[in-house]
């Protein structure tokens, strides 16, 4: 398999990428990448590239190049752009008129082939760079269900009315208990309810979420 060469990103991996944005790393520069589902990667640029771009700086995935790199028995998937590959194709370009020029005063020097193109990945490239691109570990920005449970028996017979009222941030639940005072507690992204509308307790689902680095939350609906 061809490696160290230029290569167009995967369509597979063009259309889960939401935003590129590039960030200072231990190692200096990095692609800060968040997918449509809203998780996000770390990947490595260029070595040689990696000091031209600045923090924060944005990457469209149209511009983003792919470059499987052989180390040590192994591949790495790093990253440049088509402009920086452009910028370099003109510099070179450059190199080639002086050496043309240089060649007919010292035609015996040696000549170096200074080009530099991207290439479409062969299905094995494509599989190989889908590989590395998600093989590294995926971080998680949004809340996951982990679990959705019948309200607890006991809970529901303390509860005299549950009724959908209006919040600051949006519909929320009310819970009336039969002792008196009244809880008020957030509902699932996926509950269909309606301000005003009463609901019985025995017909409430305790919707359990996670996320890394954070305390389970529960929801309801």
């Amino acid at each position: 398999m061809n490696t160290n060469c230029f290569l167009y990103l995967p369509q597979k991996i063009q259309s889960d990428i939401n935003e590129i944005e590039v960030i200072m790393g231990d190692f200096g520069h990095q692609l800060y990448i968040t997918l449509k589902d809203e998780s996000f990667l770390y990947h490595k640029l260029l070595p040689d590239h990696s000091n031209t771009f600045l923090d924060y700086e944005t990457i469209d995935p149209d511009n983003l190049v792919a470059v499987i790199v052989s180390w040590n028995g192994d591949n790495h998937l790093r990253f440049t752009t088509k402009d920086l590959i452009a910028r370099e194709r003109r510099i070179i370009e450059r190199r080639k008129v002086v050496e043309k020029t240089e060649s007919t005063r010292f035609p015996m020097r040696n000549k170096c082939d200074y080009s530099i193109c991207v290439y479409p990945p062969t299905t094995a490239q494509s599989a190989l760079i889908e590989k590395l691109f998600y093989g590294v570990r995926r971080h998680n920005t949004k809340w996951t269900v982990i679990a959705e449970t019948p309200m607890p028996k006991d809970i529901a017979d303390s509860i005299k009315e549950i009724r959908v009222v209006k919040g600051d941030n949006g519909l929320q639940l009310c819970f009336f208990l039969k002792r008196g005072g009244q809880i008020y507690k957030k509902i699932a992204e996926d509950a269909s309810f309606t301000e005003g509308q009463i609901i019985d307790p025995y017909d409430i689902t305790v919707v359990e979420l996670a996320k890394p680095g954070e305390d389970n939350i529960v929801r309801f609906k």
